[in-house]
């Protein structure tokens, strides 16, 4: 592709996104860095989908499936305790229920 392309897109897709909303922006971009480089490999290094995939190193091992879901499971458990032992620090109880009209 044409490095102006590559350089530039990115930023276009950005602002479009940021006229919007954080979740487009989000979208837009992500998608363009995810699919970037995985159309190169296909159409122009003209690899199959196996080779292309594994050269990413998207290949699925037990281990890591299982060290990642350890992982996660214990942020999301310490990002829980932490939000119900600081809830009070963290949140404006007062200010939350006139927002919501309570």
């Amino acid at each position: 592709m044409n490095r102006y392309v590559i350089g530039l897109a990115p930023t276009v897709l950005v602002a479009l996104g940021l006229g919007h909303s954080v979740v487009l922006t989000f979208v837009l971009f992500y998608s363009w860095l995810g699919t970037v480089p995985f159309l190169d490999y296909l159409l122009f290094r003209e690899q199959s989908l196996t080779h292309t995939i594994r050269s990413w190193g998207l290949t699925v091992n037990a281990r890591q499936t299982i060290v990642g879901l350890g992982l996660g499971l214990s942020f999301l458990i310490a990002l829980l305790i932490g939000a119900y032992y600081l809830h009070d620090m963290l949140f404006d109880i007062v200010r939350l229920r006139s927002l919501f009209g309570e």
